[in-house]
């Protein structure tokens, strides 16, 4: 009888265990509206904490990352990115500035301040799927900017983010491939006392397209090689495509140069630091020089700077040589300049006078009387 008091209680046990378990399954989907993902907070000077705070089903609700699942949908697919340099190809794209029918996730620091952090790193670990993750900031221009340490705005396995102060930030996010990232994350930074300090590693699920288990990766297909991926090979991460162009194998991971297996350099490889080659042409860092301009500015800076100078030349032209009253304007309209009275000072001409012809002195006026004998 005791035997089977305990069997009982020990069945009742596992169903509870295994009812209160979180899945995948279960876990809270986003495909719209503000989310924080990477959300640090400092609950005293020697923590940091790792979460997740969405303002989808109220405000600032704060979540494990393990139960969120952040969706794109089919309808973020644009070629937009083809033209900007370190993507240049069509991507799933959730953009900086807010989407009402998209996801915006960011990132947000401040909670940091009163425990007297300043600088917070946001350490990638691992960045795994089926294709490749871009994220990068805009200029004021609507230039790309990197918004990781390395310059580029390819996001791998070992990027970090270093947000140098307290900080709400949004920024552009690129999928080239349908499929299931999870990206592992942690937090780090230096206390008032000088000390490293470490926050937990959580890890993040973004779903990329609407049905990309039925599809796979056929997008891929038609996307032909990656720019500065090894010739021949496919354009999200995977297996060397054949010469007609096929899908990448399932065995690529994301921080993988297009067209390799595993983590090994596609023709460009880093021996100094060991990483992979970005799966796009390189992204210099300001501050070098670019192919997009001198100076390293963008072109689009120039071409600013250019348009604003010409206007100013032009302004200075009319004011100086055009005014009325300017002695190129009255050379301009047909007169020319004579001199005053003392001979010394130039007088000019009145353009807008009925006549600007002067008229010729008036001869003397005869006098009506007859002349008279004054010799008597």
């Amino acid at each position: 009888m005791n035997a089977l008091c305990r069997l009982a209680s020990t069945s009742a046990l596992a169903a509870l265990i295994t009812v209160s378990t979180p899945s995948v399954a279960s876990a809270q989907t986003f495909d719209s509206g503000h989310i924080d993902a990477f959300n640090v907070n400092a609950p005293s000077a020697d923590s940091l904490e790792l979460a997740l705070k969405e303002d989808i089903t109220g405000s600032h609700v704060v979540r494990a990352p393990e139960d969120v699942v952040i969706r794109i949908p089919d309808h973020a697919l644009t070629d937009a990115t083809q033209s900007v340099p370190g993507v240049e190809r069509s991507t799933w794209y959730l953009p900086q500035t807010q989407v009402a029918d998209l996801p915006w996730p960011g990132w947000d620091t401040n909670g940091v301040r009163e425990s007297g952090f300043e600088a917070i790193d946001l350490n990638f670990v691992s960045v795994d799927g089926p294709g490749n993750v871009f994220l990068y900031l805009q200029d004021t221009f609507g230039s790309p900017m990197p918004a990781t340490t390395d310059g580029g705005l390819w996001l791998h396995s070992g990027s970090v983010i270093t947000q140098d102060h307290p900080a709400h930030v949004h920024a552009n996010w690129g999928f080239d491939t349908p499929g299931t990232y999870t990206m592992t994350v942690n937090a780090s930074g230096i206390n008032p006392s000088g000390a490293l300090v470490q926050s937990n590693t959580a890890t993040y699920t973004f779903s990329v397209g609407d049905e990309s288990a039925e599809r796979g990766a056929a997008p891929a297909e038609s996307g032909g090689a990656a720019p500065g991926a090894a010739e021949g090979s496919s354009q999200a991460g995977g297996a060397a495509s054949s010469a007609g162009g096929a899908a990448p194998a399932a065995s690529g991971k994301a921080g993988d140069a297009p067209g390799v297996t595993g983590h090994a350099p596609a023709g460009r490889a880093n021996s100094a630091s060991g990483k992979s080659a970005s799966p796009a042409k390189a992204f210099t860092p300001a501050g070098e020089a670019t192919s997009n301009g001198p100076l390293g500015i963008s072109r689009s800076t120039w071409i600013f700077f250019a348009v604003a100078l010409l206007l100013l030349a032009i302004g200075c032209y009319l004011y100086f040589f055009q005014r009325p009253g300017s002695k190129r304007a009255a050379v301009a309209a047909g007169g020319s300049t004579a001199m005053s009275a003392g001979g010394s000072t130039p007088a000019h001409k009145d353009i807008f006078a009925p006549n600007s012809t002067p008229a010729p002195p008036a001869d003397p006026q005869t006098s009506i009387f007859p002349p008279q004998d004054y010799r008597r």
